[in-house]
């Protein structure tokens, strides 16, 4: 195995010898390989070295191949056709095969309002492969500026664009504090934010953007934030303890509008206000693909989709320049 490891790094020392061989030449072949003559003689010493013969003889008019370098150059030729073959088989089925859409996704936005997009994008577009991966915010734009994912599916407040970056709204969350049906707190039409505060509560991670902004919220209502809570990102985790416990949680309306209606949770009233959250695209360039653009097209619906109360839960953004 060891001899094998050895003359496997010694591939380009093959390929420079049918160069040497071609030319005649070490200068020529090296100017041909765009590389220094002396790092072309090293590099032949090195592979006569590894293979123990001479592959050419020197003399004044330049180098010719010896016994043992014909016999070097015909296995070197043949693996340079293999390894051209090679490419070439696993270009074919690369062009061949279509390439995933790669779509990350925080776990709110996956877990509540991505299903019905990426169901009808694969009606839409049937040979079109999903892949799926959830993460943080801040991983997921990481990996987008990689090049690693094609679009994240995120909230995010609605400012200017981050560096690099481009946001593409397509609605506002309306947050409201909710509780199980029996929870006693149902008993009171309002609340003051204050008194919630010294509750138990199910709260998003600390380490996440919602948490900081929520932390805001409470401070201008002149409420301290709640702790210690259980923290989770995860929406359905936040239900069912919601629906078990007398938890408090702040959700957005629409995801929790079926129990809304069977009645076995409540909305808390009070004189508070959230800041905005947004469910959006973040795409490392302008242009969308068009599944990309069916993506967007789709959660516009949902944010225009009437609720099961009264009134918008979503607030449609109308397009603006530069997010449109």
């Amino acid at each position: 195995m060891g001899n094998v490891q050895r003359l496997g790094r010694r591939l380009p020392g093959l390929f420079q010898l049918i160069a040497i061989a071609e030319h005649r030449s070490i200068n020529k072949a090296a100017d041909a390989l765009n590389i220094s003559q002396s790092s072309l003689t090293r590099s032949l010493a090195a592979l006569e070295a590894e293979i123990g013969v001479t592959l050419f003889e020197r003399s004044a008019r330049g180098v010719r191949l010896t016994a043992p370098g014909e016999i070097a150059l015909v296995h070197a030729v043949a693996i340079h056709k293999q390894i051209k073959g090679l490419k070439h088989e696993l270009d074919a089925f690369a062009a061949a095969r279509p390439k995933p859409l790669r779509v990350g996704a925080t776990p709110l936005v996956e877990s509540l309002f991505l299903a019905p997009a990426l169901h009808a994008l694969q009606e839409r577009f049937p040979k079109t492969t999903l892949r799926l991966i959830e993460g943080s915010r801040p991983d997921l734009l990481a990996k987008l500026r990689l090049q690693e994912l094609d679009v994240v599916l995120s909230t995010f407040p609605y400012q200017p664009q981050e560096a690099g970056l481009f946001q593409k709204p397509c609605f506002d969350l309306d947050l409201r504090v909710v509780v199980r049906s029996s929870h006693p707190l149902t008993r009171k039409a309002s609340h003051d934010l204050r008194r919630l505060a010294e509750c138990r509560w199910v709260l998003p991670r600390s380490d996440t953007d919602l948490y900081r902004r929520l932390d805001d919220d409470f401070r201008r209502a002149g409420a301290t934030f709640p702790g210690p809570a259980v923290e989770t990102s995860s929406p359905g985790a936040t239900r069912a303890l919601v629906l078990e416990s007398d938890y408090l949680a702040i959700l957005p309306l629409r995801s929790v509008q079926r129990d809304l209606a069977s009645g076995v949770m409540r909305v808390l009233s009070g004189d508070w206000t959230f800041q905005h959250r947004t469910v959006g695209l973040f795409l490392p360039q302008e242009n969308m693909s068009p599944e990309i653009r069916f993506i967007r097209d789709v959660l516009l619906e949902q944010g225009a989709a009437p609720s099961w109360e009264a009134g918008d839960i979503f607030r449609p953004r109308m397009a603006q320049e530069g997010f449109a």
